[in-house]
């Protein structure tokens, strides 16, 4: 929801800043450097606030695929902890001593 509002936002900020803007060059009075001044403050206003709701709309794509890659990581260290767990208790080998000769063996596991 916060993202939509900061959208509205920006999309406000920067529309009044450009019209701000168009009306301070297209006339030529005493509050002409001030428009240019609130113009130019309200664009980079919006741009600020656009900019930041993009940064967190790419976070939360990245969110999912740093925690997949988290989780396989995860499994992947259980799995050989189980492994190690099961050798050891099995044969009274080691289980770094087994997943060698396994390497040597078979290949990766």
């Amino acid at each position: 929801m916060l993202d939509k509002l900061g959208l509205s936002f920006a999309v406000v900020f920067l529309l009044l800043g450009s019209i701000l803007l168009y009306d301070a060059v297209s006339k030529s009075d005493l509050t002409q450097t001030a428009r240019v001044i609130g113009g130019a403050v309200f664009l980079a206003l919006g741009l600020v606030t656009l900019s930041m709701v993009a940064k967190r709309l790419v976070e939360v794509e990245e969110t999912p695929q740093r925690c997949r890659k988290i989780n396989f990581q995860l499994a992947l260290s259980t799995r050989e902890s189980q492994l190690d767990e099961l050798v050891t208790s099995a044969s009274g080998v080691s289980g770094n001593r087994f997943k060698t000769y396994l390497t040597e063996t078979r290949g990766p596991i």
